[in-house]
């Protein structure tokens, strides 16, 4: 399969999330829907759609299936996300006490309710796009390094709607460290588990502060 292919089902994908999940959004508002559920339908129905494609699609072409191993899974998942969530929070820090940046968990955003899309959906959908499709497209282009940066560049922009722009460079780093590990290991599984972390810090921390 030629490798554009892959970069092109990455992006469709994430438009797909973003499509459906708009949709979902504008349709719930019109009919009174809570801004709690609201954003969480949007948000499930959004990565689900773009889930259903993924599969398909990979079912279709076997695109990654060389990317499913787990060997080592326990030790490289827990080492990639000490290292991940180290990075966020030492970022953070800086980024808030140091740069006086403001950041708070959205209260619109309900975590329980929102538990399962980030702690399973988006984790899922967002490795086999950006760790996944188009980190391995882009490799057959600008080598390894160049596709690292790209496929985490793009990572980034995408969640600059949830954060102030100077925790995009945060985001960046921790895309980074997760396009390194699918290359260094050439599986995608540490790289989900450690978002799935990743996710449930931020959970966490939104409950504890």
């Amino acid at each position: 399969m030629r490798s554009y292919v892959l970069v092109i089902a990455g992006v469709l994908s994430f438009v797909i999330v973003i499509s459906v999940s708009s949709l979902v959004y504008v349709i719930g508002g019109r009919l009174g829907v809570s801004e709690q559920i609201l954003l969480t339908m949007a948000s499930g129905l959004g990565y689900s759609s773009a889930l259903a494609y993924l599969v398909l699609f990979l079912r279709k072409t076997k695109a990654l299936k060389e990317l499913f191993s787990w060997d080592n899974v326990v030790k490289r998942s827990l080492e990639l996300s000490v290292t991940c969530i180290t990075v966020i929070l030492v970022g953070g820090y800086i980024m808030t006490q140091l740069l006086r940046v403001k950041y708070e968990f959205p209260e619109e955003i309900d975590p329980i309710l929102m538990s399962p899309v980030l702690l399973a959906l988006a984790p899922i959908v967002e490795e086999l796009i950006f760790r996944g499709l188009v980190l391995k497209g882009l490799e057959h282009y600008v080598k390894e390094e160049g596709a690292m940066t790209i496929s985490s560049l793009f990572f980034a922009l995408v969640h600059y709607q949830a954060l102030p722009l100077t925790f995009l460079f945060v985001m960046f780093l921790v895309g980074t460290l997760l396009a390194y590990s699918v290359v260094k290991w050439r599986t995608l599984i540490p790289s989900v588990i450690a978002h799935v972390a990743i996710n449930a810090q931020a959970l966490l921390l939104s409950q504890l502060f």
